[in-house]
């Protein structure tokens, strides 16, 4: 059985970039997104409870095929006897810090 989990984590952000409000007979550009989607920052956290414990990410790399509006974040990290009950925390920053986005899983 396991209980902690391996000692490097990947974890795949996927990102979509649409504009709103557009009406639908006008085609939206491809590289729409790539100001505000490229170079992005991440914080990661492993959180417990109300605990959260910052992590020095090993890795980071940007993958988007450009044009296109889809983007691809792999961020390795360790996990080295991080217990599968704890919960990540992710604070994306994009477009030097203006937009930010703030993701949270938890492990049961």
């Amino acid at each position: 059985m396991y209980r902690n989990f391996p000692d490097r984590l990947l974890v795949d952000v996927q990102a979509f970039v649409f504009r709103c409000g557009d009406p639908l007979h006008i085609p939206m550009p491809l590289n729409i997104g790539e100001g505000l989607m490229s170079g992005a920052s991440f914080d990661v956290s492993w959180k417990d409870g109300d605990e959260m414990r910052p992590v020095a990410l090993i890795f980071t790399q940007e993958r988007h095929k450009s044009p296109g509006l889809f983007w691809d974040y792999f961020l390795e990290l360790p996990a080295k006897d991080i217990p599968l009950s704890e919960g990540m925390v992710i604070d994306m920053a994009m477009h030097y810090g203006v937009v930010r986005a703030h993701l949270s899983a938890g492990f049961q």
